[in-house]
């Protein structure tokens, strides 16, 4: 009738390590920031602003202002985006010139 309680053991999944983004380590120019040698991708609206990053065994989360992401961990030396977020970068970029050199980089960046 009745089940034995058991207690709820927490994984490592659960916890999360709060890293404070540096001045040498806030959000760069190019919408990236760099955590353990991984960039991960931003909002190119947080570029230039310092942020806070939740790190977790598996993933981690970027806050940056009113601009939250979650990225799966990356391998060191990686770069780790979404197609949300290079649209995003792509459409902020102004002129045509500009359009087509971003492009380019964002394909060579793929492989």
């Amino acid at each position: 009738m009745y089940r034995r309680m058991t207690p709820l053991f927490p994984t490592a999944q659960m916890f999360e390590l709060e890293e404070p983004y540096t001045a040498l380590s806030c959000v760069g120019p190019s919408a990236e920031v760099r955590f353990e040698n991984v960039r991960y991708a931003m909002p190119p609206e947080a570029a230039n602003t310092p942020g806070t990053a939740f790190v977790y065994a598996d993933r981690i989360r970027s806050v940056v202002g009113r601009h939250e992401t979650t990225h799966l961990r990356g391998r060191p030396g990686a770069r780790v985006s979404s197609p949300e977020l290079r649209r995003a970068k792509l459409a902020s970029v102004r002129g045509a010139r500009a359009v087509l050199y971003e492009k380019r980089q964002q394909l060579l960046e793929l492989g």
